[in-house]
């Protein structure tokens, strides 16, 4: 209690505030019509103040409750997060929630699809060095012919990484000859 005290009249004693209250004795010099007409129009501009807040703070909250239901952290089935940020987007269409929950989503499936492909050719990827590799190393013995070299190599490549490809692929794709960038 003694704390609080001393603030208030730490408050009350501010030089700034005995400025302020000795301007509003001169201005109102002791019209209680004029001082009540102040006090009301002070207490209206504190009552919109507080009405703006409160909408801030509604607003703030709204933003808070969408942000968490398309989160990681919220339970909501991904199917729903979507369907709740295209509704939003349709209520809002330039809500930063909704748009960067949705472009993150699609960002995501396209690193996803991504991943999922580099696994699903990992194998094939193994193979292809592996031939690429022998090419280089034998491609004098096969007197640079590469039909020859992949027409030994299909067989190779079946046994060793029961991958299977065509002479042409190999021919044409996997031994293409690229120019350097130079």
């Amino acid at each position: 209690m003694a704390e609080a005290e001393r603030r208030r009249l730490e408050e009350f004693n501010d030089p700034e505030n005995v400025e302020i209250r000795e301007w509003i004795i001169k201005a109102f010099s002791s019209d209680i019509n004029q001082i009540a007409h102040f006090a009301a129009l002070l207490v209206r501009s504190q009552g919109v103040a507080e009405k703006e807040n409160e909408a801030l703070a509604e607003n703030l909250n709204q933003i808070k409750s969408c942000a968490y239901a398309l989160s990681n952290e919220s339970e909501v089935q991904p199917y729903q997060k979507k369907n709740l940020a295209n509704f939003i987007l349709e209520i809002d269409p330039t809500d930063p929630i909704a748009r960067t929950f949705l472009d993150s989503l699609s960002a995501s499936r396209t690193l996803n699809a991504q991943s999922n492909a580099f696994k699903a050719h990992a194998h094939r990827l193994e193979a292809k060095k592996f031939v690429v590799k022998e090419w280089a190393n034998n491609k004098v013995s096969y007197q640079n012919n590469k039909s020859e070299f992949s027409r030994h190599y299909v067989r190779i490549v079946l046994q060793n990484f029961g991958v299977v490809i065509k002479e042409k692929q190999m021919r044409e794709v996997w031994l293409k000859d690229t120019p350097s960038a130079s």
